[in-house]
């Protein structure tokens, strides 16, 4: 009998109401605000960042998830039995945490030659919920009967259909980054 994993970084936004419904491990990256580490979606909320930023005196940076983090994470994938494993990443262009995944992989094959779990690693292309919405998507028709490789298959066509623009809401993080000036951010 098929055990079927979902797993995705915390870029998808997936509410955790969703992600819980559909069984969806949600991984969070680490983020660096006013020299403090955190990870999110653990040490905070949503709401709970957004505040922080605008007290922050700096803008938060990231880090990619490691590939000894992925390995560790397919590990337990192993231990707890899971036969297939699909882990749809942040867009690979813009963070290495994708690659990183591939890397994962590749050293639990060197440490566990013998493991049966088939992991599915997904470049989203894209940032945010519209990846989110459409892992929820895949999971929900899984968990509903559908075939685990025509369900995948409807999310990549789906996610090479999206387009993302983005706008700022307030220039004030640009204008602390310094990616904009004091007169432009006026």
């Amino acid at each position: 009998m098929s055990k079927i994993g979902f797993l995705t970084d915390s870029c998808s936004d997936i509410p955790q109401e969703l992600a819980d419904k559909y069984g969806i491990e949600v991984v969070g990256f680490p983020i660096n605000l006013d020299g403090t580490e955190y990870v999110e979606r653990k040490d905070f909320t949503n709401d709970q960042f957004y505040e922080m930023m605008r007290k922050a005196q700096g803008v938060p940076t990231t880090a990619a998830i490691t590939q000894l983090q992925w390995c560790e994470i397919y590990e337990r994938y192993v231990d707890e039995g899971y036969t297939d494993l699909v882990h749809l990443s942040i867009n690979a262009a813009g963070s290495s945490t994708y690659n990183n995944a591939i890397k994962g992989a590749e050293m639990l094959a060197e440490e566990r030659p013998d493991h049966k779990l088939k992991i599915q690693i997904i470049d989203s292309h894209t940032y945010s919920m519209p990846y989110g919405w459409y892992f929820c998507e895949c999971a929900r028709k899984v968990r509903n009967g559908g075939e685990l490789s025509t369900c995948v298959d409807e999310l990549k066509r789906k996610l090479d259909c999206v387009e993302i623009c983005l706008a700022a809401y307030s220039l004030k993080q640009m204008k602390k980054s310094g990616r904009v000036s004091a007169a432009a951010a006026v």
